[in-house]
């Protein structure tokens, strides 16, 4: 079970752990963040993993419990294991907005096997009912190759520079381990907010940023400067959050860089505060949902989707 790298997300575990841990055989394992305050009495508990302890959790489960983010979505299905999907719920403050019930109502719309629990106390029938039926994978090969193909062909414009590669944590981040590959990797900066992240041969900065604070947003945009006026990269390419995304991407521009924005696939019917801010200065800017087309305008392109 995991509520991501972003949030803790109390009730969830908190439920598990005192309704559905102490009544089955089955060996739970929970990641609850490192800032959780309800620490699980009845099943055993990580804080936060790296991505390689990570990746070796969703490979030895026989089903995943987890929050209703990107990140997780995209290992689950790339695994071909079986998972429950939580939304985090604005009106209890678990959440900003209602993205993940988007993505939730989207996803049981084009998957009949997606399991969504929005009421807790249907949890444990999801989960015997889920274990007991066989797994259909859903295929994201086709949208994915697409997405990289499209991107590999606007980034021959730029055979030479630096390319920064700039995203927060969680789902932006898995999103951007999707299409990692068809970037020259010589040629990367990797600029995010997560601490657990390493990727061989690729130079990295972690940068903390907040919108709320006032403090690590000042900080975000001092490191946006420095580090663009000291690599002039020749291409941004963000998919979010907005407190690295839109930082980077002014920044880049004042020092020339071109601008490619990838909407993260999350936002099915509404759009981030980062898409908003940055979709005036972008020279390309993208969706993942063909839905979203008209939504954003006349600038915004569908070139595929990470699943």
């Amino acid at each position: 079970m995991t509520v991501g790298a972003s949030l803790p997300f109390d009730r969830l575990i908190k439920y598990v752990d005192k309704n559905i841990a102490p009544n089955i055989s089955e060996k739970i394992i929970a990641q609850i963040h490192d800032s959780a305050e309800y620490i699980p009495e009845n099943m055993e508990y990580v804080k936060t993993v790296g991505k390689e302890k990570f990746d070796e959790f969703i490979e030895e489960s026989d089903l995943v419990i987890t929050h209703a983010g990107m990140g997780v979505i995209i290992d689950c299905i790339s695994s071909n294991k079986k998972f429950i999907l939580v939304p985090r719920d604005p009106e209890k403050g678990e959440l900003l907005d209602s993205h993940q019930y988007e993505i939730c109502n989207y996803l049981k719309e084009k998957y009949e096997d997606i399991r969504v629990v929005t009421n807790l106390e249907n949890l444990s029938n999801h989960i015997t009912n889920t274990l007991e039926k066989e797994n259909n994978l859903i295929d994201s090969q086709k949208n994915l190759s697409k997405l990289k193909q499209n991107i590999s062909n606007y980034l021959d414009k730029f055979k030479e520079g630096i390319i920064f590669i700039v995203c927060s944590s969680g789902g932006h981040l898995r999103q951007v381990f999707e299409l990692i590959d068809i970037f020259p990797k010589e040629r990367i900066v990797l600029i995010t907010n997560t601490t657990k992240t390493e990727l061989d041969g690729i130079i990295t900065y972690k940068i903390k940023g907040d919108f709320t604070d006032n403090l690590l947003k000042y900080r975000a945009i001092s490191y946006a400067l420095y580090l663009s006026l000291k690599f002039k990269p020749t291409l941004i390419f963000t998919n979010g959050g907005g407190e690295l995304s839109v930082p980077f991407a002014y920044a880049g521009k004042l020092v020339g860089s071109d601008v490619l924005f990838m909407e993260t696939i999350s936002r099915v019917t509404s759009k981030s505060a980062a898409a908003k801010l940055v979709y005036p200065i972008a020279d390309r800017f993208l969706v993942q949902w063909k839905s979203n087309l008209k939504k954003y305008g006349s600038k915004a392109e569908y070139w595929g989707s990470v699943i």
